[in-house]
């Protein structure tokens, strides 16, 4: 598993909390937005397309096609993200 003391960036974490939060087992869509970012469909929450590609090199997410398909958290992200908060 991914170091929990490793360092992601504020928006890679925030990323991780949302789809923690929000995803089921379905995955959670984006929509293109300006600036090389994605917003999550049907919220304000704007994340720059780094933070994916830094969650999903680290395999925490999963990000299907790039295109039209759900961002899922994986279950290490899972695990990561359960170790961020028992740090804090």
């Amino acid at each position: 598993m991914s170091d929990p003391t490793h360092r992601h960036r504020p928006d890679a974490l925030r990323l991780l909390a949302v789809l923690a939060e929000r995803d089921t087992g379905d995955g959670q869509h984006f929509d293109e937005h300006p600036n090389d970012s994605w917003r999550l469909r049907g919220t304000g929450l704007v994340v720059r397309i780094a933070a994916f590609r830094e969650l999903s090199a680290g395999r925490l997410i999963d990000v299907g096609d790039w295109n039209d398909s759900p961002v899922k958290i994986t279950e290490l992200g899972r695990a990561f993200h359960a170790a961020v908060l028992e740090e804090a």
